[in-house]
């Protein structure tokens, strides 16, 4: 008797395109947990001849969603890989916002760094459980066992967590009520919880603090000066890991510079990129 045949795998789920303005350098942005690509609409006005900007929403997240299957952290930079290669972009600008900072990483020391001509990094580090001799994980410290615990509750009531990830996610003092942040704790409470959970627990283990001495490109570490979720120390820490890294830390903003103080983020989003040499993707 022939055994049944196992069911096939379901096909792995790809980024979405959220939006795509302007011309010249593309710059393609990687939003964080639990968002999605439209958490950068205020850097729009960068858009023009000499910047192409295209923001991405990434498995499990906006036009992404899971819908159900299992997504895990793993899943997210082949996903950024496999829609470089399809849209055949060189000199890309990589601006990763939290986990979609540490995608950035994935990506680079996974698929390498050919088509990479920088990397902005967004309030993360390269590690977010403490470890022996590194301390520069969440501010407050984090276990793994507090990790699980909060996988567990997010899967049981993801809109109660969501108002505990829209609580860190500004500086203090921020309102969340205002016009300039219609539609932004919305779509954190709207989104998947059991995708949220795995990609979590799955983000959480991750480690690339052996990646960044690799990284080989031009690289800002934008902090804000107010963040919730990591020590002032956190952003010096990681541009001086990496190669050809800076740091710049923006008064006032907590996790989300690009949301709080959009003025001086995309100036200094867009002195970065006008600083790069068209000789940078080169491998």
């Amino acid at each position: 008797m022939r055994a049944s045949a196992l069911p096939a795998a379901p096909p792995p789920i790809p980024a979405a395109t959220r939006f795509d303005l302007g011309s010249g350098r593309p710059v393609v942005f990687l939003h964080g947990w639990a968002t999605h690509g439209g958490f950068f609409r205020f850097q729009e006005p960068l858009a023009g001849p000499d910047r192409r900007l295209i923001t991405l929403d990434l498995p499990g997240h906006g036009a992404a969603r899971a819908e159900g299957r299992p997504v895990v952290f793993a899943d997210l930079a082949p996903a950024v890989s496999t829609w470089l290669d399809d849209a055949g972009l060189d000199g890309v600008v990589l601006v990763g916002w939290s986990m979609g900072a540490s995608v950035a990483f994935d990506l680079i020391a996974r698929f390498g760094p050919a088509r990479i001509a920088g990397l902005v990094v967004i309030d993360m580090t390269a590690r977010i459980l403490d470890a022996p001799g590194w301390t520069h994980g969440l501010a407050g410290g984090l276990t793994p066992a507090q990790v699980e615990r909060a996988s567990a509750a997010m899967r049981a009531n993801w809109p109660r967590q969501a108002e505990r990830v829209v609580e860190r996610l500004f500086a203090p003092g921020r309102r969340t009520d205002t016009p300039d942040l219609a539609g932004f704790v919305e779509a954190i409470a709207a989104a998947d919880g059991a995708a949220m959970a795995s990609l979590w627990s799955t983000l959480a283990v991750t480690d690339f603090r052996s990646a960044l001495p690799r990284i080989d490109r031009p690289a800002l570490v934008v902090s804000g000066a107010e963040s919730r979720l990591y020590r002032p120390d956190v952003g010096p820490a990681l541009a001086q890991a990496l190669p050809r890294g800076r740091h710049v830390a923006i008064d006032g903003t907590g996790h989300a510079p690009q949301i709080e103080a959009p003025a001086a983020f995309n100036r200094v989003l867009a002195e970065f990129v006008a600083s790069l040499s068209d000789q940078e993707q080169q491998p």
